[in-house]
């Protein structure tokens, strides 16, 4: 009886020939079997991600909306205020308008501010350079700000006019500025 190799010369093959076609398809077989293994995880893990937000959709805890942002509203309940209130908070660095509620002014105004009150100091934190002014006259009240840190550098300018008291509206100042603060510096 003949031997493998003995055969193999019969036939015109040798022997490392046959190992390395042997090799060459026990590669391709390996990268193969990875490749379907990869895909699977793909498809499973992606499937689940799908059901689940399809799931989420379906219960309502999903919502998805793909209108045009608008400007963010306050957390400071103005409507109890009978006064009418315009507010405008502008970004110095850049020159554009980042907050708007009844604001008159597209541009930042020219304002020397005199810092002869400190109204809202304490609803904001320490470190940040505040310069505040307001002006009351009978009908309306004026009151610029500039609150400044070495990130960013914000004018707000508020003008509340009405036939109520005024002093209440003051009371709702510093809130306010708290809460446009808080909104904006952590944009940055």
């Amino acid at each position: 009886m003949l031997s493998k190799d003995e055969i193999l010369k019969k036939k015109g093959k040798s022997v490392e020939q046959l190992d390395l076609v042997k090799d060459i398809d026990f590669d391709s077989q390996k990268n193969k079997k990875r490749w379907l293994l990869v895909l699977f995880l793909i498809l499973t893990i992606g499937s689940s991600v799908c059901l689940s937000v399809y799931r989420e959709y379906r219960e309502g805890k999903l919502i998805i909306n793909f209108s045009v942002p608008r400007l963010p509203n306050l957390p400071v309940n103005l409507s109890t205020d009978k006064n009418v209130w315009q507010i405008c908070l502008f970004n110095k660095n850049n020159n554009s308008l980042l907050y708007s509620q009844n604001c008159q002014q597209s541009e930042i105004p020219n304002i020397t501010i005199n810092n002869n009150i400190d109204l809202i100091k304490s609803s904001l934190p320490n470190g940040l350079i505040i310069n505040e002014t307001i002006s009351t006259s009978s009908p309306e009240i004026n009151y610029f700000s500039t609150i400044s840190s070495p990130k960013f550098n914000y004018l707000l300018t508020i003008k509340i006019f009405g036939s109520f008291p005024l002093e209440k509206s003051i009371s709702n100042i510093p809130n306010l500025a708290s809460s446009l603060y808080w909104r904006y510096a952590q944009q940055r």
